[in-house]
């Protein structure tokens, strides 16, 4: 087994829930599920999200694998920001000394920052997207090259690069590794064309 499939195996295992026991004391996904949709609604009627249509429910056909108890299937834009409008900036009113990711600066696989440009330092074409730090940015384009990060401070991004963040304080690292198991990695490559 060379080193990349031990770490696809335990990535794998972990997004199983095989990796560790489950404690009862840590609560049920159905909990956390409950508290999620709360705060959702709060936002809402805040009006810091806007009202989603209801995401159909997981069918049998589409639950690749067998998961705790405890756990719960449900999809990404119900637990997430990921399906909302991004907030944009348009180019000429983007600031010059804002910090300005394009897919470029990201390294393939691990995610990592390899450089880090003002919007002074690179000709901006466009609208762009706004991040926050500690959002997980996105990769849609080429996602197989696994350009996925949580960032490290606010900044703008390429339209390429979907920002979008968890709620009830659901680790953003959680999603980052689901993001990057060779699971998820087969089935947007599949759909992709």
């Amino acid at each position: 087994m060379t080193p990349q499939q031990l770490r696809n195996s335990i990535l794998q295992q972990a997004i199983e829930g095989k990796l560790v026991e489950q404690r009862a004391e840590e609560g049920t996904a159905e909990e956390l599920y409950t508290h999620i949709q709360e705060e959702k609604k709060k936002l809402i009627a805040e009006g810091k999200i806007k009202k989603e249509k209801p995401l159909p429910e997981i069918t049998e056909e589409e639950i690749p694998f067998d998961i705790p108890e405890s756990w719960q299937w449900v999809k990404l834009g119900s637990i997430s920001s990921y399906a909302h409008k991004k907030e944009k900036v348009t180019a000429s009113s983007i600031e010059q000394d804002q910090w300005c990711l394009d897919l470029e600066d990201i390294e393939k696989e691990t995610g990592k920052i390899l450089e880090i440009k003002k919007a002074k330092d690179r000709p901006i074409k466009g609208d762009k997207n706004c991040f926050k730090k500690g959002d997980i940015l996105y990769s849609k384009l080429r996602p197989y090259l696994k350009k996925i990060l949580i960032a490290p401070d606010k900044g703008i991004c390429s339209s390429e690069i979907v920002p979008f963040n968890t709620y009830y304080g659901v680790d953003n690292c959680y999603f980052v590794y689901v993001l990057k198991s060779a699971y998820i990695d087969c089935i947007v490559n599949s759909a992709s064309y």
